[in-house]
């Protein structure tokens, strides 16, 4: 945890004292009365927090904003509802690394019930994005939309975004070749000359078993390029941080 994050509710509230943040504060951390810590406010800023008190059952502290923007990357993940030991892996890791959107849904060959586990009841699946936040000591956290197949996610992602699929069997090009200078493409399949302010990229990467044919012409149909990591085949949560990992590192996203 580099960066103790509170809700907007949170601030000016004291902390229990068996808070897991409380708790790591005191006994990881080992801070006492008069220090100070990084923290922040979920998807409002960063700053620092001075502990003011600490008695047996709460955590005393005032917090001040740095003045620093959220700075989001303008890039987004569509990917497979996964069985939930590695969808919690998805959802902390690629935060983490930096998305401002997870499109998650149930593919052609996903297992469906992966959709009813309770990890999507209630939001429970925020206490990982939240953990992924903590991990890069920022605050933004990712907007999370979950659909019942991906032609219901396809239609509701960002219309003016830069689109690349992820497919070993056939990508016409290496991911490491996408730029911000190719076409947009729109909903619709119709693409338009590059314009500021610079759009976002929806990166799509297949479930445990891979993209159907059908799913392929899909997302073809809706603007997708098929692009490649190489020859092997990646897991799922491999394949969406590695390709996550090359975009950022040749665009200038943020």
């Amino acid at each position: 945890m580099n960066i103790v994050l509170f809700s907007q509710e949170e601030i000016g509230s004291p902390l229990k004292i068996d808070d897991k943040r409380a708790k790591h504060i005191i006994e990881i951390l080992k801070f006492k009365e008069d220090d100070i810590f990084f923290a922040g406010v979920i998807n409002k800023g960063t700053g620092k927090a001075k502990i003011d008190k600490i008695n047996k059952n709460f955590l005393y502290f005032t917090f001040e904003y740095d003045g620093k923007p959220i700075e989001k990357n303008r890039i987004s993940l569509l990917t497979a509802i996964t069985r939930p030991i590695e969808a919690k892996k998805i959802l902390k890791n690629c935060t983490t690394i930096g998305v401002s959107a997870f499109y998650l849904s149930i593919f052609d060959k996903s297992e469906k019930s992966y959709f009813e586990s309770s990890l999507w009841k209630n939001s429970n699946y925020k206490e990982y994005l939240i953990e992924g936040s903590c991990q890069a000591c920022a605050c933004d956290i990712p907007d999370v939309f979950l659909f019942s197949s991906l032609d219901e996610s396809l239609k509701n992602l960002p219309e003016n975004s830069i689109r690349a699929a992820l497919d070993n069997y056939e990508a016409e090009k290496s991911l490491a070749a996408l730029e911000y200078t190719e076409k947009i493409a729109s909903a619709d399949g119709s693409c338009c000359k590059k314009s500021p302010p610079l759009p976002e990229i929806i990166l799509a990467v297949a479930g445990e078993r891979g993209f159907s044919n059908r799913e392929r012409v899909l997302l073809k149909n809706h603007g997708f390029k098929l692009y490649s990591l190489g020859k092997r085949v990646l897991k799922t949560e491999t394949a969406a941080i590695a390709g996550l990992a090359v975009i950022l590192s040749n665009n200038k996203l943020s």
